[in-house]
């Protein structure tokens, strides 16, 4: 069995607007700027790990500073 240990779902509101949550939180600006990001919806996780034979998959979250975000 392959089980994936660290991966992030984000939601679309974080995805359509991270340039502005990054102004406003600076570590999720440097990750999000990242060349090795890609955000991922869970649809997007599903079907790569259906394509890669990843049996599972640990859901992490992000901190935000700013709880607002947390509700998005």
């Amino acid at each position: 069995m392959k089980i994936d240990m660290h991966v992030h779902v984000t939601p679309p509101d974080i995805i359509r607007d991270y340039i502005k949550i990054g102004q406003r939180e600076s570590y999720f600006d440097i990750l999000s700027q990242s060349k090795n990001n890609k955000f991922a919806g869970a649809d997007q996780i599903v079907r790569h790990m259906k394509e890669v034979g990843i049996d599972k998959s640990v859901i992490f979250g992000f901190s935000f500073q700013d709880m607002d975000f947390a509700n998005m």
